[in-house]
């Protein structure tokens, strides 16, 4: 097991989840109800700041893990740039992360450059990955998450008008099992001026996975490399614009549990033997530095996808 694939973990884990930044409490209508949809125009460029801080522990049973873990620190600008608007509301984004720094124990690793990203989102924040996924890190992203059906920025909005108090469900599939998100509308909140929705998220995210020999997941355990089993819990509070439900600022923390069991050769190869496991707690803030108008070039057609499943309560 290579310590960038904890890294990577790490960022599949951290990337779902989102402690609250106050702002000043504005009196909302308790009857009054919310129809929350995220609407795009051609031309926006939003730059958002992200940070991640979490502790990493990894142990095995024979002893002392060969990686130390400890405190690992990730940050990045993220701009998200809307090139097109479909008919039915859903819209083509150009997303891409710039001067990402990550330290490991205060020691600063390597961080290459990240390609652009084209995805399809829909009215309620659902991405579909259209291209920039031929890089390892995305390759090995695809094989784990269903890149057709994720929370883009980490929230998927309800399907069906919601009063303060009201909660809803939400499933997305995975290779790992299906994520569930439970959301609920907390309030109004006034953020640097701009009306918000504070929304509050729980997701359950299995990390259950069998990889083979060739690094793509199998079905059969008996066809396994390693296997890995473990669950992601995350806490989240999203403050979103009232009127168009662009997110203004998301923090939250993450707990997870995860048992990594090397199979046959790979056991025998392994510095740590055949078992490991991996705990991780973490937290993370992403807010938005600006909003512009920018020119846009609309990309290649993307083709249709499949919808997400949710349960109103």
């Amino acid at each position: 097991m290579k310590m960038s694939f904890a890294v990577f973990m790490a960022g599949v884990v951290l990337f779902l989840a989102a402690p609250p930044l106050m702002g000043q409490d504005k009196q909302a209508d308790p009857d009054k109800t919310y129809d929350i949809k995220a609407k795009y125009a051609v031309g926006d460029l939003l730059k958002y700041k992200m940070q991640m801080n979490m502790n990493l522990a990894m142990t095995v049973p024979t002893g002392a893990s060969p990686f130390p873990g400890g405190e690992m620190i990730m940050s990045s600008g993220i701009k998200y740039k809307t090139v097109a608007v479909k008919p039915d509301g859903s819209a083509v984004i150009v997303m891409q992360a710039e001067n990402a720094q990550v330290s490991m124990m205060g020691n600063a690793m390597p961080t290459p450059p990240s390609p652009p990203i084209t995805m399809e989102v829909d009215a309620r924040g659902v991405g579909k990955m259209r291209s920039g996924l031929n890089t390892p890190g995305m390759q090995a992203l695809s094989q784990v998450m269903n890149l057709q059906q994720m929370p883009t920025m980490g929230v998927v909005l309800p399907d069906h008008p919601v009063k303060i108090g009201d909660s809803w469900d939400s499933e997305l599939p995975s290779t790992m099992g299906k994520i569930k998100l439970a959301s609920t509308l907390l309030g109004v909140e006034a953020v640097g001026g701009v009306e918000t929705l504070r929304i509050k998220m729980v997701t359950i995210m299995p990390l259950d996975i069998k990889m083979g020999k060739t690094g793509t997941p199998v079905t059969d355990a008996a066809a396994a490399m390693m296997i890995m089993t473990g669950t992601a819990v995350t806490n989240s509070i999203l403050n979103i614009q009232a009127d168009n439900a662009r997110i203004i600022k998301m923090a939250g923390d993450v707990k997870t549990d995860m048992k990594m069991e090397m199979k046959g050769e790979a056991a025998s190869q392994s510095p740590f033997g055949g078992e490991m496991n991996m705990k991780m707690d973490g937290k993370m803030v992403m807010s938005l530095v600006s909003a512009q108008k920018v020119p846009a070039v609309v990309p290649a057609k993307i083709p249709s996808g499949s919808s997400v499943k949710t349960n109103k309560k």
